[in-house]
C-alpha cells in the first residue's frame, strides 16, 4: 500500500535537527576548551557533507517512490512507467550509469521527470526560488567536497556575493558557523531551507 510522501519529509526534518543539536554540542565543547576552533569548522564541513548526502538521497527515494507507486502526494502525479522491480527502476533511471545524479536539480532531476511522470510533476512544479535554495546548497556542498579553485570562486560569486561576511567566514566552513540571525548560525539556516523545500516538494 502507497504511504504519503510525507513520511520522507518528516525524515529530512529529523535529521535536520540531528544535525544541529551535534553542532550545539560541538560549540559546548569548543567554549570549554575541549575543541579546536579548526576541529570545530571541519566538524561543520563534516556535518553539512552529511545532510547532503542524505537529502540528495531522499530527492532520489522521492522519485522512485513516486515512479514505482509506493509513495503518493497531494500534487497530481502520475507514473509513465510501470516498474515492480527497485533493481530495474534504479538501472532505468540511471540511464546505464552505476548511479543517478539528482543534485544540480534542474540539470538533473527536473530533465529526468518528464520521462517518468506525468508532466514531471511534482518535481517541475518545483519555484524558482526553491531552485535556487537547491543550487546554492550545492555550491557549498562543492566548495566543501572539492575544495577546487573552481568551486572556491563558485561559493564566493553565488554562495556569498554582495552580502557582507567577515573575512575570516569566507570559506565554507567558517560561513557554515557563521550568524545568520541571533542564535542561529547559518548552517541552521540553510538545513531549515532544505527541509522546507523538501517538505513542499512532497506535499
Amino acid at each position: 500500500m502507497a504511504r504519503a510522501a510525507s513520511t520522507l519529509a518528516a525524515g529530512v526534518a529529523q535529521r535536520a535537527r540531528g544535525v544541529t543539536t551535534y553542532a550545539g554540542r560541538l560549540e559546548s565543547l569548543y567554549q570549554a576548551n575541549l575543541l579546536s576552533r579548526q576541529d570545530l569548522q571541519r566538524s561543520y564541513g563534516g556535518a553539512y557533507l552529511s545532510f547532503f548526502t542524505f537529502f540528495e538521497r531522499s530527492i532520489e527515494d522521492l522519485f522512485l517512490g513516486l515512479v514505482m507507486g509506493r509513495l503518493t502526494c497531494s500534487t497530481a502525479t502520475r507514473s509513465l512507467v510501470e516498474i515492480r522491480s527497485e533493481v530495474v527502476a534504479r538501472r532505468l533511471v540511471a540511464g546505464g550509469r552505476n548511479y543517478a545524479d539528482w543534485l544540480p536539480f534542474e540539470q538533473h532531476t527536473m530533465k529526468r521527470a518528464p520521462a517518468f511522470l506525468s508532466g514531471g510533476r511534482p518535481f517541475t512544479d518545483v519555484p524558482a526560488n526553491d531552485r535556487h535554495a537547491l543550487q546554492r546548497a550545492h555550491y557549498i556542498r562543492n566548495a566543501l567536497a572539492h575544495e577546487s579553485n573552481h568551486s572556491l570562486k563558485q561559493f564566493q560569486r553565488h554562495v556569498i556575493g554582495q552580502q557582507f561576511v567577515p573575512p575570516h567566514e569566507r570559506r565554507p566552513a567558517p560561513y557554515l558557523r557563521g550568524a545568520h540571525a541571533a542564535g542561529q548560525s547559518r548552517m541552521e539556516f540553510l538545513l531549515a531551507e532544505l527541509v522546507f523545500v523538501f517538505d513542499r516538494m512532497c506535499a
